[in-house]
């Protein structure tokens, strides 16, 4: 949603969240269902290539076709420990969550990137708004392979008319504004305006992340 829409609805009363937060959850039970939405993923996935029944997953675990039905869909009724059980049953092991989730990841991040490189003009540089550590690295890398000097705030101040922001938030459910973002600059957001801005999630690096806020800022020179 574009961000002057978003304020507007706020501002005439409206909230905005995500599913955790319509359920209210804490930090923790939010991390606890996506650790099991990633075992019932990838148990389905495994018992799936394996060639095996629910039926058949069902007799190794000592349980009914139903309970293993619940497993993959992720049922809050279903015990952790036997939704671990069952990965372990169709040849799974813990690694397998840190993985494929991982690989996701990098994926998102590398296309985001691209993305975004392609609707910034050539001579629009772009400034990193994250201290060192925070951004993931895999992130930087792409970005640094394409603008270059993402880092150095002097590129403000050679830039012709434009240039553009990037953050990343690793708690999603605080991401900033885009007006957050440019008063990062410091001093240096005096003669700089928003012209447009987009928001995007990529998903975790691996178990217990929740996933990275990625917010693209466009500045232009107040005239």
């Amino acid at each position: 949603m574009h961000a002057e829409k978003r304020k507007a609805l706020e501002a005439a009363g409206w909230r905005f969240g995500d599913a955790a937060d319509f359920l209210g959850l804490s930090e923790e039970e939010r991390r606890l269902l996506d650790l099991r939405l990633a075992v019932s993923r990838k148990v389905r996935e495994l018992r799936e290539k394996n060639g095996v029944t629910q039926q058949g997953l069902a007799s190794k675990l000592k349980s009914s076709q139903s309970r293993v039905a619940k497993i993959e869909a992720a049922a809050a009724d279903v015990s952790l420990d036997l939704s671990i059980r069952a990965l372990f049953a169709v040849g799974g092991i813990l690694r397998d969550l840190c993985v494929r989730t991982k690989a996701e990841h990098e994926l998102a991040v590398r296309n985001r990137v691209e993305e975004f490189c392609k609707q910034r003009a050539a001579d629009e540089p772009v400034l990193l708004c994250n201290a060192f550590g925070e951004a993931p690295i895999v992130g930087e890398w792409y970005l640094r392979a394409d603008p270059g000097e993402i880092r150095r705030a002097e590129v403000l101040a050679e830039a012709p008319r434009s240039a553009w922001l990037v953050r990343f938030t690793l708690d999603v459910y605080a991401r900033p504004t885009p007006e957050q973002v440019l008063s990062m600059l410091g001093e240096r957001a005096s003669g700089w305006t928003i012209a447009e801005s987009s928001e995007f999630w990529l998903p975790p690096g691996g178990p217990g992340d929740p996933g990275y806020h990625w917010i693209q800022v466009r500045i232009v020179r107040a005239r």
